[in-house]
């Protein structure tokens, strides 16, 4: 009996023998690696994907749902009541897609930087694209001097980073966290103190922003990032 391909092929498929256009056939549909950046962050309802994919039609994300969901990157589960909804969540091989898409992030960060110099009309920035955006920035031989957990509360999540050794953990906050400082502000301005084109000192200055806990935390976890992009 003939065994059937995990990875099923498509009338788009390359038919190349090369890994990349395998690659490309599991993931390079448009918006597929997309909703896989969405699920790093940790598993999402229907409703949480569409809020962190503006621009994506129910349809097309119905499609690339159930084709990631095929080739076994993603699973799905149903809640029991009273959420009684399904959570999609990735599979190990779909999170080992982690460090392709963050060297991609890494390589694509002089061109998001120059068309936010020139002003271009871009989706705000969520917390699950700062995760992403951290991750690239995050540089292991200074995490040792930098050891220490952080809380963002950002309008469009919360987002825990925690160095750890050479390693740096980020996720979805939750209740149960109890992080050396806790920051109030927006995704932006915490990019902005990675980036240092602005000091503590000034965000803490801005209306709506404010810092619990150890004010010198901060300053030290964020020291294990690079400072431009």
């Amino acid at each position: 009996m003939q065994k059937t391909s995990k990875y099923p092929t498509t009338p788009r498929s390359y038919e190349h023998f090369c890994g990349l256009a395998f690659a490309l056939d599991a993931v390079g549909e448009r918006w597929a690696l997309l909703v896989v950046r969405e699920l790093l962050a940790g598993p999402r309802r229907f409703s949480d994907l569409m809020a962190g994919l503006p621009g994506v039609a129910t349809n097309t994300l119905t499609s690339r749902l159930e084709e990631l969901e095929q080739r076994g990157l993603l699973t799905r589960q149903q809640l029991p009541p009273p959420q009684a909804s399904a959570v999609y969540e990735l599979s190990e091989r779909g999170r080992a897609l982690e460090p392709a898409i963050v060297d991609l992030v890494r390589w694509a960060a002089p061109e998001v930087a120059r068309a936010g110099r020139q002003g271009r009309r871009l989706a705000p920035l969520r917390s699950s694209w700062l995760a992403l955006a951290l991750k690239a920035f995050f540089i292991p031989a200074r995490a040792k001097r930098a050891q220490g957990h952080l809380v963002f509360e950002l309008p469009t999540g919360r987002l825990s980073v925690e160095v750890k050794g050479a390693h740096a953990v980020f996720r979805d906050a939750t209740a149960h966290d109890r992080p050396r400082a806790a920051l109030c502000c927006s995704e932006e301005q915490v990019l902005s103190l990675v980036l240092a084109s602005t000091t503590l000192a000034e965000l803490l200055k801005q209306p709506g922003v404010v810092l619990d806990g150890d004010a010198k935390a901060l300053p030290r976890v964020l020291a294990a990032f690079q400072r431009r992009p």
